[in-house]
């Protein structure tokens, strides 16, 4: 049998993060890959594969919190 693996991994995660002091935002970049499809050896080592990659720019607004807002 010729091993194929079909329905795969998703990963994501913030690869970089900041606080813009000019704008009082949070600036931060995400990276999201979805394995699609994927050929392994016998050995289950990857052969060939298809992804989608994506990186998207997110900014928002910080939001103050007082202290009596925050439960203890």
């Amino acid at each position: 049998a010729f091993p194929k693996v079909d329905d795969c991994h998703n990963f994501s995660g913030v690869i970089f993060s900041r606080i813009n002091p000019l704008t009082d935002k949070i600036e931060r970049q995400k990276i999201s890959i979805s394995v699609l499809d994927a050929e392994l050896t016998d050995t289950l080592q990857p052969k060939k594969w298809i992804a989608r990659i994506s990186l998207a720019d997110e900014s928002f607004n910080i939001r103050l919190v007082k202290p009596s807002e925050v439960e203890k």
